[in-house]
């Protein structure tokens, strides 16, 4: 995760050659993708981003709340989670992941500490893509 966070950071840090450009990144985790928005603020902090996390599909587990909707045709069919900085983002990234987890998933992880070199079946691994405009 610290890594896929420096790279997005460091995508059009100032003084890159991205610099001033759009950024956005895919990720892929348990067979499901988002989207992730990053968005310069605007006004006096102007070195500062927004991270948008975009779930098109997701899951109820995901989006589970403690105060029901009063309009019960409401289906939860999209989100949009606005992260006002890094860390925000970082926690949204680490809670998804969570909410991903099957209680063998747990297991696993409980049992084994990570390992680089032996990836092929820890529910811990992920795919990042992070792109710019051109």
């Amino acid at each position: 995760v610290d890594s896929f966070l420096s790279c997005l950071r460091a995508a059009n840090a100032a003084g890159s050659k991205l610099d001033g450009k759009k950024i956005a990144a895919t990720l892929f985790f348990h067979e499901h993708v988002i989207t992730i928005l990053k968005l310069k603020q605007h006004g006096p902090n102007i070195n500062e981003f927004w991270y948008d996390w975009i779930d098109s599909l997701p899951s109820e587990r995901f989006l589970r709340r403690t105060v029901e909707f009063e309009e019960a045709s409401f289906v939860r069919n999209a989100a949009r989670i606005r992260c006002v900085d890094e860390e925000a983002l970082k926690s949204t990234l680490l809670w998804y992941a969570c909410s991903k987890f099957t209680d063998d998933n747990r297991a696993y992880i409980d049992a084994y500490a990570w390992d680089e070199n032996d990836t092929d079946f820890d529910p811990r691994v992920f795919q990042a893509f992070v792109w710019s405009e051109l």
